[in-house]
C-alpha cells in the first residue's frame, strides 16, 4: 500500500510544470447565507452529501483535512479534539451533476471513509484533520459525505452552518436525510434535495493552474483598450477572450505570453469584459473576467443629443439607475437617472456633502467626451434639466478619458431638486478653458431612492450665443458684498450665492444692470458667488468669485490664542480662493489654526524655482488669508502683535510655503518660508498702527503653498501656516478728543428708509436701539446713504457716525 502511495505522489510530482503552482488551502462558498448542511444539530440523526462542481474547486492533490464554519457560536472550547466516533466523513468522486427526482445518495462503495481528529479549531470553525489524504484528481466532481451515527449525539451545539443558500432552486448541490426519533419509539425521516451547500475550506498538498488577472485596462479609446495582465512566473501563456458585457463567456480563446492585451476594432460607448485564465489543461480552471467601457464617440461643435431614436454611441450611461423614458422635454424621450431600492436607499448617508465616499454606490454619471481641438472658439455644453426632491446634480470636466470618482473635493456648484421643481431649466457650461483640448465631462446624479429622479435631456455642445461677463469685482461690509462685472449693455442678469462651505442652490436672484448687491449676510463668513448673463433663447456659463463679509472691530486689549472660536467670533473672516482651506489643529495638545491648501485642479505656477512675485500675483488660486479690522479713528497709538509658525511638506522645499502680512493691502515686513520640515520656533511680529491712525485699520494674512491636500503638524502634512497668538494694545481716544460732524437725516419720522447726507467719506454707522443694543452696522464712502428700516419695529433708533476723529449721533423714529 505505502509502495502505491509513494508511487502515485512521485506521478503527482511529475505533472507539476511551469503553469502550475502550489497551494495550501482552497475556500468554496459564501458565508453570509445559513444552510442546514453537512449536519442537522436539530434532526436526531441526519446524513447528507454535497456536490462539489470540479469547475468551483479548481485544484487537485492531496486533501489532508476540512473544515465548516458555523453561523452562530458552537460553544466547544477551541483546539480542543472533540470525540469522532458520533461521526463519519467520507469522500469521493462522481460524474453526477446534481441530485435530482431519481437519484439517491452516492454508493458508499465510490466513497472512502475518512478517520482522523475532529475539533474546533475556533468558536465558528469545525475542522476534520485525516490520518490519511485523500487524493483528489480535479477531472470529476468531490463528493463530501456527512453522517450523525449516534441519535441525539451531535457534537455541534449550533443552529446551522455558513454557506450558499438557493433552496428550491436547480441544480441540487446538496441531499440530507433528516430523522426524528418519538417518545413512542417511532421515528421519522425526510429526505430535502437542495441547491444549499455549507463553506467549506479544503486543506492539504493541492496544485492549481497558476491564476491570471486582469489588473487594469489602460489607453482606452472609443476603438481600443490595453488590457494590463498581472500573473507570476508559474504562467508561461494566457488564453483570453473578450465579451460584450452580459455575454457568455466563449469556448474559443488566444494565447499571448505579453503582459498587455491590446483589443481593436471594438465599439465606442460599449460594456466589455476582458477574460483571462493561464493556458493550462492539467487542471479544470475558469476565466477571470473584468469590465471596462471603450469611450464614446467625441462630441465636437456643434452636437445634440435628444435622447431621440437610434443610439449613436456619443455618451455612456450605466446599466443600472438610468434610463430613456418618455418623460424628457415635452413628453419626449429623455435621460431618467434614480437612486436604489428598498433597503439599500437606508444606507445613504444624507449629512453632509451628498457625494462623500460612503455614498459612493448610490451615484449615477452620464460621461461625455469633447473634442475642442477644432473649430472651438467659445464653446458652452447645455442640457435641460428637472430633478424631484432630494436629489442632486454635480457637473466636473477632467482630463480626457478619466473616469476616477471624485473624493473630498469641495464642489462649486450642486444642482439640487425641491419640493417645487417641477419644470425644465436650461444648464449652461463654459468649456472656454478647454478650448485646444480633448476633456471628459461628468454629469453626476445622487439621490437615496427610486423615486428621487434626475432628467436630463437635449444636451447640446455649441458655440456660446450670449455675451459672457467679464472681470467681476466684489466689496464687502459687514452684512453685504456687492459685486460689479463688465458687459457692454445692461442687460437681464442672474446671481447666486451660497457660504463657502456649503453646496449652491439655484435660486437665482435678477438683476438688470452690472451690478448687485447681495445684503442680509452674516457677518466674518466666506461666500462664493456666481453671476451670468441671461440672454433671450439662452444663459452665458456662470462666472464665479470668492469673497467675504467684513469682520466686526477688534477691541483695545484683545489678546486670544487662536482655536476653535476664533472661526465663529466674528472677528476674523476667512478669505477663499480656488485651493484655499483651514483647520483648527492641536499644537503641544492646545488649538491652533491653520492656513493651508486643499485639494483642487488649481495648477502652481513657478514649480521649485517659483519667484515671490509670481507666488502671490500668479498663484492668487492658492492663497488663504484670514482678516481682521481695527477701528483707527478710535485710538490714538496701537500695537498688533502676531506669534506664528511655518512648516513645508516632506517632499516640498522651504520655497514651497509662504506667509506675509497687509494692512490696508500692502505687505508690511517680508514674505516669509519655513526652514524646516515641522519644527520652525514660533515667529513672533509687532507692527505700530500710528502711521495708519484716523482711519479704519484691516490686516490680512495670508499663507500659499505648492503642495496640496491634509495639513497636521508634522513632517509628512502639507505647506501651511499655524496662527498661535494675537494681540492688539493701544489707547483709546477721550470722549473730548472727538470732533463733532453736521450729518443730516432725513424723514423723520421714517417708515422704510432713511438717508443721510453731509458724511464725510468712509463713515461708520451704526444704528442703536434704545437700550444702546447695535442691531445694524455699516459703512459709506460718499457723502451720503440710505438705510431700509422697513424691517424695524416701531420706536425710536440712534444713529451713531464715526469718521476719523469725528462722532456725531442722530435719532428718528420709526412708525
Amino acid at each position: 500500500m505505502k509502495r502505491t502511495l509513494l508511487f502515485i505522489f512521485l506521478a503527482f510530482m511529475l505533472t507539476i510544470n511551469a503553469q502550475v503552482e502550489q497551494i495550501d488551502n482552497v475556500s468554496v462558498g459564501a458565508y453570509v447565507d445559513h444552510t442546514i448542511v453537512p449536519l442537522s444539530p436539530q434532526s436526531n440523526l441526519s446524513h447528507s452529501q454535497t456536490i462539489y462542481y470540479k469547475e468551483q474547486l479548481e485544484f487537485r492533490g492531496y486533501i489532508s483535512e476540512i473544515s465548516y464554519f458555523t453561523v452562530f457560536s458552537n460553544y466547544t472550547q477551541t483546539n480542543v479534539p472533540v470525540d469522532p466516533a458520533n461521526l463519519t466523513i467520507k469522500l469521493g468522486v462522481t460524474n453526477l451533476e446534481e441530485f435530482d427526482s431519481t437519484t439517491s445518495f452516492v454508493a458508499n462503495s465510490e466513497l472512502t471513509e475518512m478517520t482522523g481528529v475532529l475539533r474546533s479549531t475556533s468558536v465558528y470553525e469545525i475542522r476534520y484533520t485525516f490520518e490519511t489524504p485523500f487524493y483528489y484528481d480535479g477531472a470529476q466532481h468531490l463528493v463530501v459525505d456527512v453522517e450523525d451515527l449516534n441519535s441525539g449525539a451531535s457534537q455541534s451545539a449550533t443552529d446551522g452552518y455558513r454557506g450558499v443558500e438557493n433552496f428550491g432552486n436547480p441544480p441540487k448541490r446538496s441531499m440530507i436525510s433528516l430523522t426524528s426519533n418519538f417518545d413512542d419509539g417511532t421515528s421519522q425521516t425526510s429526505i430535502l434535495k437542495i441547491n444549499s451547500y455549507p463553506q467549506t475550506k479544503f486543506y492539504g498538498d493541492l496544485e492549481r493552474c497558476a491564476l491570471v488577472y486582469v489588473s487594469d485596462h489602460e489607453n482606452v479609446t472609443a476603438n481600443s483598450a490595453e488590457a494590463i495582465l498581472s500573473y507570476n512566473d508559474n504562467v508561461e501563456g494566457v488564453r483570453y477572450n473578450i465579451t460584450e458585457s452580459g455575454e457568455d463567456i466563449p469556448e474559443i480563446y488566444e494565447t499571448t505570453t505579453e503582459a498587455s492585451i491590446l483589443f481593436t476594432n471594438l465599439l465606442p460607448a460599449q460594456n466589455y469584459n476582458t477574460n483571462v485564465k493561464s493556458d493550462c489543461d492539467e487542471v479544470s480552471s475558469s476565466f477571470n473576467s473584468r469590465l471596462f467601457t471603450t469611450r464614446p464617440i467625441a462630441l465636437t461643435v456643434p452636437h445634440t443629443i435628444n435622447f431621440e431614436g437610434d443610439f449613436n454611441r456619443d455618451y455612456i450611461i450605466p446599466s443600472y439607475g438610468a434610463e430613456l423614458l418618455e418623460e424628457g422635454v415635452n413628453n419626449t424621450s429623455g435621460l431618467v437617472f434614480y437612486g436604489l431600492g428598498y433597503p439599500e436607499y437606508l444606507g445613504f448617508n444624507d449629512s453632509g456633502d451628498p457625494y462623500q465616499y460612503s455614498n459612493k454606490s448610490f451615484s449615477r454619471t452620464l460621461s461625455l467626451d469633447v473634442d475642442l481641438t477644432e473649430n472651438a472658439i467659445s464653446p458652452v455644453l447645455k442640457f435641460d434639466l428637472k430633478q424631484t426632491y432630494g436629489t442632486f446634480l454635480r457637473i466636473k470636466i477632467k482630463d480626457f478619458g478619466d473616469d476616477s470618482y471624485y473624493t473630498d473635493l469641495p464642489e462649486e456648484f450642486i444642482y439640487s431638486g425641491s419640493s417645487n421643481d417641477d419644470g425644465f431649466k436650461t444648464i449652461t457650461i463654459d468649456l472656454s478653458d478647454y478650448v485646444g483640448e480633448m476633456a471628459t465631462i461628468k454629469l453626476e446624479h445622487m439621490s437615496s431612492s427610486f423615486s428621487r429622479k434626475t432628467y436630463i435631456d437635449n444636451v447640446k455642445l455649441i458655440e456660446n450665443d450670449c455675451e459672457k461677463i467679464t472681470n467681476i469685482s466684489s466689496e464687502s461690509t459687514l452684512n453685504s458684498i456687492s459685486l460689479n462685472w463688465d458687459a457692454t449693455t445692461d442687460n437681464s442678469y442672474e446671481t447666486v450665492s451660497a457660504e463657502f462651505a456649503d453646496n449652491i442652490s439655484v435660486d437665482y436672484n435678477e438683476a438688470t444692470t452690472n451690478t448687485f448687491t447681495f445684503n442680509d449676510l452674516e457677518p466674518a463668513t466666506a461666500y462664493k458667488l456666481f453671476v451670468r448673463n441671461s440672454c433671450l433663447d439662452s444663459e452665458s456659463p456662470w462666472q464665479k468669485i470668492y469673497a467675504s463679509t467684513d469682520p466686526e472691530f477688534l477691541e483695545v486689549g484683545f489678546n486670544e490664542y487662536f482655536d476653535e472660536s476664533s472661526l465663529t467670533n466674528g472677528k476674523f473672516s476667512i478669505i477663499n480662493r480656488e485651493s484655499s482651506s483651514v483647520d483648527i489643529i492641536t499644537y503641544y495638545l492646545s488649538e491652533a489654526f491653520a492656513m493651508f491648501q486643499r485639494d483642487s485642479d488649481a495648477e502652481w505656477v513657478g514649480g521649485e524655482t517659483v519667484t515671490e512675485a509670481q507666488v502671490w500675483n500668479d498663484n492668487k488660486d492658492f492663497i488663504t488669508g484670514l482678516k481682521f479690522r481695527i477701528d483707527g479713528t478710535t485710538i490714538s497709538e496701537g500695537t498688533v502683535g502676531l506669534s506664528f509658525k511655518l512648516q513645508h511638506h516632506a517632499v516640498s522645499i522651504p520655497q514651497d510655503s509662504w506667509f506675509r502680512i497687509l494692512v490696508n493691502g500692502t505687505q508690511v515686513g517680508p514674505s516669509y518660508n519655513p526652514e524646516t520640515k515641522n519644527s520652525d520656533a514660533l515667529t513672533t511680529v509687532s507692527i505700530d498702527l500710528e502711521p495708519y491712525l484716523g482711519d479704519v485699520i484691516e490686516f490680512e494674512l495670508q499663507q500659499a503653498g505648492r503642495y496640496k491636500g491634509d495639513f497636521e503638524l508634522s513632517a509628512i502634512s502639507g505647506d501651511g501656516t499655524i496662527l498661535n497668538n494675537l494681540n492688539f494694545t493701544g489707547e483709546i481716544l477721550s470722549v473730548d478728543q472727538f470732533e463733532t460732524s453736521s450729518a443730516i437725516l432725513y424723514p423723520n419720522p421714517a417708515e422704510s428708509y432713511v438717508t443721510i447726507n453731509n458724511l464725510k467719506t468712509y463713515s461708520n454707522i451704526k444704528v442703536l436701539d434704545v437700550n444702546g443694543k447695535v442691531i445694524n452696522t455699516t459703512w459709506s464712502e460718499n457723502d451720503s446713504t440710505t438705510i431700509d428700516v422697513s424691517q424695524f419695529s416701531t420706536g425710536l433708533y440712534f444713529i451713531e457716525i464715526k469718521n476719523n476723529n469725528l462722532k456725531q449721533m442722530l435719532k428718528f423714529i420709526k412708525r
